[in-house]
């Protein structure tokens, strides 16, 4: 079953329970696109169809894989360099969106440094 990160305190929950990724190692990420969607008579992607998957290895909790997955992707990116964790910040934006980090930013431009996913819903889970 997956948890919903929904508030503030979905958010520490998720923090404490998996150390913040901390020592975590990136060991897979899946892209969906479920479609393109009609509005009038051009064609778009549809971002209410999109999820992004990640699965890290968390080391830090004694080998624990912690499944993270991203639902109506806003944006994102993951950069090589950041198959290795040494941490993450996680947030809302002014929009209500969760906003997933593996690097310390302020503004949009820091953000873009780092791997980082912005999206309407994130939900999670630890695996064994």
């Amino acid at each position: 079953m997956l948890s919903e990160i929904k508030n503030e305190k979905d958010i520490q929950i998720f923090i404490e329970k998996t150390n913040s990724l901390h020592d975590g190692q990136l060991i897979s990420s899946v892209y969906t696109d479920n479609g393109v969607e009609k509005i009038g008579d051009k064609y778009w992607f549809s971002t209410s169809m999109t999820e992004l998957t990640l699965r890290v290895l968390v080391t830090s909790l004694q080998n624990t894989t912690v499944v993270i997955k991203f639902e109506d992707l806003i944006d994102w990116q993951l950069k090589k360099s950041s198959s290795y964790l040494f941490g993450i910040t996680l947030s809302f934006d002014g929009q209500g969106h969760i906003v997933w980090s593996d690097g310390i930013w302020k503004d949009q431009k820091e953000l873009e440094r780092h791997s980082f996913v912005i999206a309407k819903s994130m939900k999670w889970r630890i695996e064994g």
